[in-house]
């Protein structure tokens, strides 16, 4: 972030009155979008944070919905360097720190898990719209600091109470008798950590097609796993399952399937998932205790945008922010 004078004009001894409205001497160098406290987002800023999505705008023909879509992309982008900017400062507040080994740490996560070396993550970064490996480290740590906020911050409003995991245990296992399982196959499209806009969009048209594939039923769901999967069954059969065994966003999709039926596309942090569910069936509870903490992490992970969004809205009042 730079300082609001310098964000806004600079003296040009003899220039002509600009047309924006500032006074005779002064040339408008870049436009403030938003003001946190004595913080500013300019239009710059704003536009290289949009870059990254200016691939799947162009992909729109029609130029009403284009243009709805990018101004709706746009207030979302804006939204989110507000809330970054509040997280900051609640970091300082609370005297969070994120070391240069964190980064670095991350940073040679990223690489193992592609097979990169330093000039490959660096083009890799640049095509998500970072103009250097710095710009990304400051990103990153950016991110980790905006993490140790929220862990702290949320876990008190994201906690269910005894009562509510009780109840929904008792629903759900007919009194404490029977468990839920599912038979699944499944076909996973992966996303890699650093992926650029025509990268995502190909793998997510790719996972589209190869849905439509499993749900019309032309080609049979188990081959399509072994032409299209990157999982470790060729097949992609999963066998019997019950909650708490995969990624909570895959299971609650799993669950939500009919028996016999195909699911939409769902992301995850592992990429691209298409569910089919083939059986359904309840067994003697095996473990109550383990069923409690499997339903009272799914209760966390319901409550935790509602806590997010009421959290953000509390640092806002207790800030003065200002979109222009």
């Amino acid at each position: 972030m730079i300082s609001l004078a310098a964000a806004i004009a600079v003296t040009l001894s003899g220039a002509p009155p600009a047309k924006s409205g500032l006074p005779q001497g002064y040339v408008l160098l870049d436009r403030v979008e938003a003001t946190v406290d004595s913080k500013v987002i300019t239009r710059y800023e704003l536009e290289r944070a949009l870059r990254p999505f200016a691939v799947q705008a162009s992909a729109i023909v029609d130029d009403a919905e284009r243009e709805k879509w990018y101004a709706d992309k746009r207030k979302q982008v804006l939204d989110e360097q507000i809330s970054g900017i509040l997280l900051q400062e609640e970091a300082g507040k609370l005297e969070l720190r994120v070391t240069p080994e964190d980064v670095a740490d991350h940073l040679a996560g990223i690489k193992a898990e592609n097979g990169w070396d330093d000039t490959q993550l660096l083009a890799a970064i640049q095509q998500q719209g970072f103009p250097t490996l710095s710009a990304y480290t400051e990103h990153v740590e950016k991110e980790m600091l905006r993490t140790q906020v929220l862990s702290l911050r949320l876990a008190p409003r994201i906690r269910p109470s005894q009562d509510d995991v009780e109840r929904q245990f008792l629903r759900e296992t007919e009194g404490g008798t029977t468990f839920e399982q599912v038979r699944a196959w499944h076909i996973q499209i992966k996303v890699p950590a650093i992926g650029t806009p025509d990268q995502l969009r190909e793998l997510a048209e790719r996972a589209e097609r190869v849905r439509e594939l499993a749900a019309n039923g032309t080609v049979p769901f188990q081959e399509l796993a072994a032409q299209y999967g990157e999982e470790q069954a060729a097949d992609g059969d999963l066998g019997w399952f019950g909650r708490c065994e995969f990624d909570p966003e895959f299971e609650r999709a799993a669950f939500d399937v009919p028996t016999g039926e195909v699911s939409k596309v769902v992301q995850t942090r592992f990429g691209f998932q298409i569910i089919r569910i083939a059986e359904r069936r309840r067994v003697p509870l095996p473990d109550a205790q383990r069923v409690k903490r499997c339903i009272r992490m799914t209760q966390e992970l319901d409550n935790r945008m509602a806590a997010y969004d009421s959290f953000m809205n509390e640092l806002r009042l207790s800030h003065h922010v200002e979109v222009k």
